[in-house]
């Protein structure tokens, strides 16, 4: 169906759950979301590094086209069935401001795959955010436990005469990952932007699956100096891939993604590339409050190789933004 979602809204009470905690907070965030979201809303996923598996995955971005030198990406995806049954996995993609869904059965204890999964289960091209969930509604009201799932993507370019390994894109915990208020901070960003050189080339990813909304993307050196700014338009239903400007070379530096105060039901990361085989990753931020910034009086940008600190306005640590945590005591 090509129709807008109107039923998936991330459930606010789970916004400031810490997710770090062991299984038992873990689970208590699931209750919250089921009790505070009783329609197919998002509900918690696994965080990178659980071992537990759910009924539902969230993956910021699955691709099918060309990119920089030369490059061509496809998107692998994987799901294994462990249970004793079949299941019914609902495919929901955001891709270009719309809403897709679409069901296939994996028979039990089978594993399914798509090589190029954007292109062979949808027909598409381009970059899309993918939500898997099997839905008790239509699994014979199995209880949800029963119908947990493994799933993988991973993107890879095959259009490097080296080749290339698979970029594996991690699935996001709904609690954690998705922005909310927050501000997020990627430290140790190296972007050298010409394809080919040697070195990284660094892209802004963001998934927004609510309300268009505005975000603002600033990159420091560790000096503390603003090397590039960008106010991005993060609209609903839509994967964005925004490559960092080919004139920056940065061997060392701290990204901060800024909701300016908005509730944003979005996914941030930061994919960073080998410019000469386009092998890759995909980092997820570590994040901050709002409240606690501003409890604490706002902190600045400084590496520890800094020196003594220096005089700054209100006025200027409200523009340079909270980062001083990933370098030293702020």
């Amino acid at each position: 169906a090509n129709t807008e979602e109107t039923g998936h809204v991330l459930c606010p009470a789970c916004a400031h759950i810490n997710t770090r905690k062991e299984g038992s907070m873990r689970a208590y965030g699931r209750f919250l979301c089921l009790l505070f979201s009783l329609s197919p809303g998002l509900l918690a996923s696994t965080s990178l590094a659980s071992t537990y598996l759910f009924n539902f995955h969230y993956f910021p971005i699955v691709a099918f086209g060309a990119g920089k030198g030369g490059s061509q990406w496809v998107t692998e995806v994987s799901i294994t069935n462990p249970q004793r049954v079949p299941i019914t996995v609902a495919h929901r993609l955001s891709y270009n401001g719309y809403y897709y869904e679409r069901f296939d059965t994996v028979p039990a204890g089978k594993t399914v795959r798509w090589d190029n999964y954007l292109q062979q289960f949808w027909g598409l091209t381009g970059n899309a955010g993918l939500y898997l969930k099997a839905d008790p509604s239509f699994n014979g009201n199995l209880d949800s436990d029963c119908l947990a799932f493994a799933a993988s993507v991973k993107i890879s370019n095959v259009g490097s005469p080296s080749g290339s390994f698979n970029m594996d894109v991690p699935s996001v915990d709904v609690l954690a990952d998705f922005l909310g208020r927050w501000v997020a901070y990627f430290s140790g960003i190296r972007h050298f932007g010409q394809a080919g050189v040697s070195g990284y080339r660094t892209n802004v990813g963001i998934w927004n699956i609510g309300s268009t909304a505005t975000l603002r993307a600033t990159l420091y050196d560790n000096e503390g100096n603003m090397r590039w700014q960008q106010y991005i338009t993060a609209e609903r239903h839509k994967s964005l891939l925004i490559p960092l400007p080919d004139g920056i070379s940065l061997d060392s530096g701290t990204l901060v993604v800024d909701p300016m105060g908005q509730f944003v039901d979005a996914v941030v990361y930061v994919s960073v590339v080998d410019n000469k085989t386009s092998d890759g990753l995909v980092r997820t931020p570590q994040t901050q409050s709002p409240d606690d910034i501003a409890k604490c009086g706002g902190v600045r940008l400084q590496s520890l190789a800094t020196g003594p600190e220096r005089p700054t306005t209100p006025a200027e640590a409200d523009r340079r933004l909270e980062a001083v945590f990933f370098f030293g005591n702020p």
